[in-house]
C-alpha cells in the first residue's frame, strides 16, 4: 500500500524480542557466535563475501581513515590506523589467506546459522564465481555445516552499464541458494544425477532466454553450477559410479566444473518456454 511503512521498534536483548512488544533486534557482531538461542530463528537471509572478488576490509580503510579523525576519541574501534582485517571471511592470497581460510569461515558462520534456525528454517544467500575452487569452498562449507540445496535461482544482479562491469567480460547473475538443514538423503547414481543437472541447467538457461535479451557464457556457467550444487547436495553423501564408489565432494566438484564449461558455448534451442516456469521460480 503507498501509505504502508515498516517501522523498527528496537529491543535490548533476544528475550525483549521474544515477547512480542516490539520487533527489531539489531547488533554488531561477528556472524560465527550469535546471541541469539538454538532453534529460534525462521529463515536467515544473507550476502557472503565472494571469495576474492571483493576485499571489503581493505576498500573501506579509504572511508575507515577519514570517519577516525572525527571518531576515535568517542570510540575505541576508532583506535587503529586501519581496519582490522585478520578475522575477515575472504580469499586474499596478499593477506596469507587461501581458499581453504575462505571455506572455513564460510563453515563456522553456516554451523552458526544451523544452530539457530528451527529444523524447517531456510538460510538463503547469494553467490556468483567465475573459478571453480570458489564454488567447491562453498559447497563444502555448506555441507560441512549440515545442509544441502535445496534450489538455486538465477537473479540478474548487475545492471549492464554499471561501471564496474561495462565493456567487460563479466557474471551479471548471481545464484540465490536456498538450504535447509539436511536431516537424511537418498542415494542416486551420478549418472542420473548428471542428466537430472542437465535438465534442470537446460530448463533454467531456456527460461532466462525468454526474458533476457542474451546470456554471457559466464551467466550460464552460474546458472549451470548452480544446478549442480542443488542436485548433488540433496543426495550426499549417497552418490555413487557405476561400480559402487562414493563420489567424493572434490571429485564431484571436479565433474561439476566439466559440466558448466561444457555450457560455456552453448545456445539453448529457440522457441517459448512452455510448462516449465514452475520448476525454474518455485520450489
Amino acid at each position: 500500500m503507498p501509505d504502508e511503512a515498516i517501522e523498527g521498534r528496537l529491543v535490548g536483548n533476544f528475550a525483549e524480542l521474544a515477547n512480542g512488544q516490539k520487533n527489531a533486534l539489531l547488533f554488531c557482531g561477528s556472524s560465527e557466535a550469535l546471541p541469539v538461542p538454538d532453534k529460534s530463528v525462521d529463515a536467515v537471509i544473507t550476502d557472503p563475501p565472494y571469495s576474492d572478488n571483493v576485499q571489503y576490509a581493505e576498500l573501506s580503510d579509504f572511508f575507515y581513515v577519514w570517519q577516525r579523525v572525527a571518531l576515535q576519541g568517542a570510540f575505541p574501534e576508532f583506535g587503529p590506523l586501519l581496519v582490522g582485517k585478520d578475522r575477515e571471511i575472504v580469499k586474499n592470497p596478499r593477506q596469507g589467506k587461501d581458499g581453504s581460510f575462505y571455506e572455513a569461515g564460510l563453515r563456522r558462520v553456516f554451523s552458526e546459522c544451523r544452530r539457530v534456525l528451527i529444523d524447517e528454517g531456510l538460510l538463503v544467500f547469494t553467490f556468483h564465481h567465475r573459478a571453480s575452487e570458489a564454488w567447491a569452498n562453498v559447497l563444502r562449507a555448506i555441507l560441512d555445516a549440515g545442509f544441502f540445496v535445496t534450489a538455486a535461482y538465477p537473479v540478474h544482479a548487475e545492471a549492464p552499464l554499471s561501471v564496474h562491469i561495462r565493456q567487460r567480460q563479466a557474471i551479471s547473475y548471481d545464484a540465490i541458494l536456498v538450504c535447509r538443514k539436511r536431516l537424511g538423503s537418498t542415494r542416486s547414481g551420478w549418472g542420473t544425477l548428471e542428466k537430472e543437472i542437465q535438465d534442470r541447467a537446460a530448463r533454467a538457461l531456456e527460461a532466462l532466454r525468454a526474458s533476457e535479451n542474451g546470456l554471457s557464457s559466464l551467466d550460464r556457467y552460474v546458472v549451470v553450477l548452480g544446478k549442480c550444487l542443488e542436485c548433488y547436495s540433496r543426495h550426499f553423501p549417497q552418490v555413487f559410479d557405476e561400480d559402487g564408489s562414493a563420489v567424493s565432494v572434490e571429485d564431484a566438484v571436479a565433474r561439476m566444473e566439466r559440466l558448466a564449461r561444457g555450457w560455456l558455448d552453448r545456445r539453448p534451442p529457440a522457441g517459448r518456454v512452455v510448462g516449465h516456469s514452475k520448476d525454474v521460480l518455485q520450489r
